[in-house]
């Protein structure tokens, strides 16, 4: 636990602070709810209509989550939930398979390298008392971060930047460990209850 609690403060200078500028008025969740059905391209045609409107980013959130119903369930129902960019929301875990990895881990710490979308990371998170979750992408990371708030996951610390580097930077591992045999690697940090999520 005391290693959690000191790795926590080491990564205190590179935590996002929660940001507003991610939310849908009730004005944009009416009409995503309104036209979550129709056709993408018809609706993009019809932008006129709606001059108040951000037709186009509404049609990708309303895209997205035609992709979630069945994908991602949970959060296809949180009206808060905002989507990033499609591929994203290609390349996530389903949430079935992410509830599969979550019940094979466990333990104090969990790092997931590769952030994306946090699907994953979301339901693994449960099972770890600290969890830090890294991304290059500001956008994808600032709105991963404010989904994990509509979703009441509060114990993923999020990291902007290149996991790798950051690591090492802060000494927690050194850049040649993250070459080595994956078995060796891994059996490493589970001395620790340490899972890297690559």
């Amino acid at each position: 636990m005391e290693y959690g609690l000191n790795l926590c403060s080491t990564f205190t200078k590179y935590f996002i602070e929660t940001a507003n500028k991610y939310h849908l008025s009730e004005a944009e969740k009416t009409f995503i709810k309104s036209h979550q059905n129709d056709e993408i391209t018809t609706l993009l045609l019809q932008a006129k209509k709606y001059p108040n409107i951000n037709i186009p980013d509404l049609v990708l959130q309303i895209k997205a989550r035609q992709k979630a119903k069945s994908k991602l369930p949970e959060w296809f129902e949180n009206e808060e939930i905002i989507f990033p960019k499609m591929l994203s929301v290609e390349q996530c875990s389903s949430e079935i398979t992410a509830k599969f990895k979550a019940n094979l881990v466990s333990g104090e710490i969990l790092i997931d390298l590769t952030g994306g979308m946090g699907v994953d990371i979301a339901y693994m998170s449960k099972s770890f008392e600290n969890t830090f979750y890294f991304e290059q992408n500001t956008d994808l990371l600032e709105v991963t971060r404010y989904n994990f708030e509509q979703l009441g996951i509060m114990n993923v610390a999020f990291v902007k930047g290149n996991s790798v580097e950051k690591l090492s930077e802060l000494g927690f591992v050194r850049l040649k460990d993250l070459r080595i045999e994956e078995e060796e690697k891994f059996s490493k940090f589970r001395r620790k209850n340490t899972w890297i999520y690559l």
